[in-house]
């Protein structure tokens, strides 16, 4: 019984320490070696073994929206004009996309 008992104890224990290891493999986090081998070798203390929990719980994406800057038709037709000034696009390719712009608002 005694020996049932200390072996039960030393999975839950396996358990717990490796408890940041498991978190990050679940949530398929891309860092999850780094994580595995931080709670490996710091995982005895208590500070390293927190430190990786808190890695492998963190999203890795940022909660904020990346900004969208919105380009006005008077901007893409101006580029596009000094394209065909500097020969990069032909008068007809001009035309063709300034009607496409103009369309689209």
């Amino acid at each position: 019984m005694e020996t049932t008992y200390g072996a039960l104890m030393i999975v839950v224990s396996l358990f717990i320490y490796f408890l940041p290891t498991f978190v990050a493999k679940g949530k398929k986090h891309s860092n999850f070696m780094s994580i595995f081998l931080l709670n490996f070798f710091l995982g005895w203390s208590l500070l390293g073994w927190v430190i990786a929990l808190v890695w492998a719980v963190k999203n890795e994406k940022s909660s904020q929206p990346t900004p969208v800057t919105q380009v006005s038709a008077g901007d893409e037709i101006a580029k596009l004009k000094a394209l065909m000034e500097d020969g990069a696009i032909t008068y007809d390719e001009f035309e063709a996309k300034k009607k496409s712009i103009l369309s689209t608002i």
